[in-house]
């Protein structure tokens, strides 16, 4: 059964444990043992599920968090999405150029840091801003009198 599928019909249910974790050549895998949630019907006491989401491109990821002795409920806000369902992994539509100063840069890199928290992004400005690795950088390049506010980044916005 697809991943995705099986947390949309089943809750996770506790005991479940976090046994291991790794990330390899963009395959993130999960094993997890515990009370079998995962399972149709009457199911023993205890069982093993490996999770296997492939097509990782990028993320934060705190491994030894996830597999800490300390942190026995890891799982409790557990969640996967697709990000065609997610506004803000969306594809880059358009460049954006201004031809004079931002009057208050500040504002513009802290709308795009409130939308990314308000949105739970794995994401920062810098992935969005010219400049945007550092707010002082980011004003350094929107007090120019033409700069690429937003673009590929990699390409014709290099600062």
């Amino acid at each position: 059964m697809d991943i995705l599928e099986l947390l949309r019909q089943r809750e996770i249910a506790h005991p479940s444990r976090l046994v291991s974790a790794s990330l390899s050549a963009g395959e993130f895998r999960l094993i997890i043992e515990g009370y079998p949630w995962w399972r149709d019907g009457a199911a023993p006491a205890e069982g093993r599920i490996i999770m296997r989401f492939a097509g990782i491109t990028s993320g934060d990821l705190d491994l030894a968090g996830l597999l800490s002795a300390d942190e026995n409920e890891v799982l409790e806000e557990f969640e996967v999405h697709l990000t065609s369902d997610l506004n803000w992994a969306q594809p880059e539509k358009a460049s954006i150029f201004c031809s004079a100063p931002l009057p208050n840069p500040i504002l513009v890199f802290t709308a795009v840091q409130d939308f990314l928290a308000t949105s739970n992004a794995a994401l920062t400005p810098a992935d969005f801003l010219n400049g945007g690795d550092r707010l002082s950088r980011f004003i350094e390049i929107t007090s120019a009198p033409d700069f690429c506010l937003r673009g590929d980044l990699s390409a014709s916005c290099e600062s």
